[in-house]
């Protein structure tokens, strides 16, 4: 029997899987999954608030749900002993907040009604660029007024967590996030 690989690359809309003889580079199979979900952008899963203009989030279950179905359709097609490789793509910088233990905010009760605790999507633009709101932090430079998804890592998101932190333990969180920000502050009181 030939050995195989399977690419699976997960989009906006659905995720793709290719199964490849790695031999000869024949394409063995193909399948594509649309997701239940799609792109979240009028209101979150089960609840009727519609979010503000400009946001485009994702559900972490359709990503589950579709490489499951992807990974039994290829195995329909070979046998699964002979499956040697398996690579993945993902669409660019989609941000899953989650927990330490790596589960996605948005499963959690106390998340799931917060946009902020979902993935956000390549063309979430939600996030205007507001640095003159901010004085604890030092100015960020901001092109088109829109800050990119990458930024919002350390400032929404991780603002999102600490203050959850925070409240259910009744104190401040020491954790890596407010070191940082209490080396922003000082960096920001000494300009």
């Amino acid at each position: 029997m030939p050995k195989h690989t399977i690419g699976i690359d997960f989009g906006t809309d659905s995720a793709r899987a290719v199964l490849v003889d790695v031999a000869s580079g024949r394409v063995a199979a193909t399948a594509s999954v649309p997701f239940p979900y799609g792109v979240i952008d009028r209101s979150l899963p089960g609840q009727s608030d519609h979010l503000p203009p400009d946001w485009a989030l994702q559900h972490p279950g359709d990503w589950v749900a579709a490489a499951e179905q992807l990974l039994r359709t290829m195995a329909q097609h070979t046998n699964p002993d002979d499956i040697v490789g398996l690579g993945v793509d993902c669409t660019s910088c989609t941000v899953l907040p989650v927990t330490a233990e790596g589960t996605p905010l948005c499963l959690q009760a106390d998340f799931a009604r917060d946009p902020h605790a979902w993935p956000k999507l390549w063309k979430h633009h939600a996030a205007l660029c507001r640095p003159h709101q901010r004085r604890t932090r030092p100015r960020r430079r901001c092109v088109s007024g829109v800050l990119r998804r990458e930024d919002l890592v350390g400032m929404v998101v991780g603002e999102r967590v600490a203050g959850a932190r925070r409240g259910a333990r009744g104190g401040p969180c020491h954790g890596p996030l407010d070191r940082r920000r209490r080396l922003d502050r000082l960096a920001a009181d000494r300009h």
